[in-house]
């Protein structure tokens, strides 16, 4: 891999991990953004990466059926939108 490569992945990356997620986006939509936070999610107990539903299931039904309530969704959101740095590019965005 030349590091033209690696220039060219990580700003795409960036551009992506600067949105935020929310409990209404689907799991693959957030798994878009960093197929990563398949790990937060499989920490959870939820094997999403592998799971059918997810293009169709939201976050917070994903969490329904593996029987979390709705503080645990807000919770996880928290988790993942610390991992992305989607705080930091808020702050960034508003200075």
């Amino acid at each position: 891999m030349t590091f033209d490569t690696v220039i060219m992945i990580f700003s795409v990356r960036s551009e992506y991990i600067m949105k935020k997620i929310d409990k209404n986006m689907t799991v693959t939509e957030i798994l878009q953004i960093d197929p990563l936070i398949s790990n937060i999610l499989a920490g959870h107990g939820m094997a999403c990466l592998f799971c059918g539903a997810a293009v169709q299931e939201s976050l917070a039904d994903a969490c329904m059926v593996h029987g979390f309530d709705a503080d645990y969704v807000d919770n996880l959101v928290d988790q993942i939108n610390d991992f992305i740095g989607a705080d930091e590019a808020d702050e960034a965005a508003d200075s």
